[in-house]
């Protein structure tokens, strides 16, 4: 048996930092971390920590820098296992399209790649975020005018029902088709 020095009981303990929930809402983000983990059961699933960069609107948001994490679990070996893993695979395949790099076998090259995810309270306090959504970023050229849409047409008036079966040939075979 070991004794501790004295001066192992003199450090003062920092208090643990709380954070809030993240707001519902969507966030640009960047992958700062990307790895193949195994499960707590015997699965597979890519453990991804993303940094948030801002509101997809563009407009700042008191989230700036603040991690979200999320796992993508690609092999299970539950029950519902057929489709646990079709969900992953569409996570999946979502995130990589969103990133520009579909078809990407190697999470390194999801390091870096930047995207919109949509981030949802949960009723968990441990996790009370959950990304739901994996979307392209949608940047608009800075500086450039963007004319507004035409005004539609206005419509016709409606042709009255009784004068369009007069307009109408009488048989069938004779109306054009």
């Amino acid at each position: 048996m070991a004794i501790l020095p004295t001066e192992a009981f003199d450090v003062e303990l920092e208090e643990k930092k709380e954070y809030p929930p993240i707001p519902g809402g969507d966030y640009k983000v960047v992958i700062k971390e990307a790895d193949i983990k195994e499960t707590s059961k015997g699965g597979v699933m890519v453990a991804l920590r993303f940094e948030i960069e801002g509101a997809a609107d563009g407009l700042g948001t008191q989230a700036n820098g603040r991690l979200l994490f999320d796992n993508i679990n690609v092999i299970n070996t539950g029950p519902k296992k057929q489709i646990v893993e079709q969900i992953g695979r569409r996570q999946l395949h979502d995130l990589l399209q969103a990133i520009g790099k579909p078809g990407s076998t190697d999470t390194n090259d999801m390091l870096g790649g930047r995207l919109v995810v949509r981030v949802k309270l949960t009723q968990n306090p441990d996790y009370p975020n959950e990304v739901s959504k994996y979307m392209p970023v949608r940047n608009k050229p800075s500086g450039q005018f963007t004319p507004p849409a035409p005004a539609p047409e206005a419509a016709a008036p409606a042709a009255d029902p009784i004068e369009q079966a007069a307009a109408q040939p009488s048989a069938p075979w004779a109306r054009a088709a």
